[in-house]
């Protein structure tokens, strides 16, 4: 016998049928994968967000800890500290430690500190009037002085004080002095007794890219000393956490700091009368509790420090509420006149 030679009628629909049904099975199992990715993407975001602190509460604590300082760890309020605003904040430089007069006290005192370099160069001593970073050590008012001079200016006894000038030839703002940041810092001492011989001793900037080596190398020797600064110095001298104290916190991102906060085009006068257009500002640790969050890299939990930024100046020059007069006698009340004066200090 031979084969049938009947063709077999609708296999070709057949087929197509068979793969209608199987993109149909792909597209429904593409489909609910999606949909549990979603899901779980979602789930994500809401934990990231819920583990994360609420903005405001940082804001709170910043505002708090920079008008009332550290938490009170109890009387005299002198440490030891935990936070690098410590001492610093706006109430104590009003009141100094004591709560008494407004701006009656004498201000931080210059003097020699031989604790930094002993025992290893117990000649060595290093004036604690610009040490005062007293972040992990105590505030001796009988040593470092008050906290509330008579005066306000953005030097060591307000570190806390910028300044922004209008410069006349470029007609625009320039910050003369940053928040919390304070160039040209004393090198160590080794005359005996105090107070060191005329002229004073040569001054660094720890921001200076070219001394890098005070954040990074702990036997970092300041210019033309024979004798390595220690890292408590050198935490005594900025405001900010030092790379060789928290070996995961980097140096500064540049010159002027880790973070801009100024709008931009209001630039930054160095020593040297360059201006930098960069950061204005650094990272500061305020005591603010380590949080534990998704680390979106690695899918486990990850913790990390709040910091905080400041740069904080006056109003002196742009409205000053002491040169505001009220005019009793004008039929109705009259405008307040403003009386003309110079900007800055």
């Amino acid at each position: 016998m031979r084969p049938d030679s009947r063709t077999r009628q609708g296999m070709i629909l057949f087929v197509v049928v068979a793969m209608l049904s199987l993109f149909a099975v792909v597209s429904i199992a593409f489909y609910y994968y999606a949909g549990q990715e979603t899901t779980i993407s979602r789930m994500s975001l809401e934990n990231a967000n819920r583990t994360r602190p609420d903005p405001d509460a940082l804001l709170a604590y910043a505002l708090r800890t920079l008008i009332f300082d550290e938490p009170d760890n109890g009387p005299p309020h002198n440490g030891p500290f935990k936070t690098h605003i410590a001492t610093h904040s706006l109430l104590r430089n009003m009141f100094g430690s004591e709560g008494l007069e407004p701006f009656s006290g004498t201000g931080r005192l210059h003097g020699p500190d031989y604790n930094y370099y002993a025992p290893n160069a117990p000649n060595t001593w290093y004036d604690h009037y610009y040490a005062t970073c007293y972040v992990n050590r105590s505030y001796d008012p009988a040593q470092d002085g008050s906290c509330n001079p008579p005066y306000t200016y953005p030097d060591m006894n307000h570190v806390f004080l910028g300044h922004l000038s209008y410069d006349s030839n470029t007609g625009q703002f320039v910050a003369t002095a940053q928040s919390f940041i304070r160039r040209q810092l004393p090198l160590e001492n080794t005359f005996l007794p105090y107070p060191p011989p005329s002229p004073p001793p040569p001054s660094f900037d720890p921001y200076d890219p070219q001394y890098n080596g005070f954040w990074t190398d702990p036997n970092w020797r300041p210019p033309g000393s024979n004798t390595a600064m220690p890292v408590a110095l050198r935490q005594a001298l900025v405001f900010r956490p030092h790379p060789l104290l928290h070996p995961n916190f980097p140096p500064p991102a540049d010159i002027g700091g880790d973070v801009r906060n100024l709008p931009p085009g209001i630039p930054v006068r160095l020593p040297n009368g360059q201006l930098h257009y960069g950061n204005d500002s650094i990272w500061m640790d305020l005591g603010f509790p380590p949080q534990v969050g998704p680390d979106e890299r690695n899918y486990k939990p990850l913790t990390y420090k709040p910091l905080f930024a400041f740069f904080i100046t006056d109003l002196d020059g742009r409205c000053n509420l002491n040169k505001l007069v009220w005019n009793p006698y004008a039929q109705p009340p009259g405008p307040l006149m403003l009386d003309s004066f110079p900007a800055g200090y």
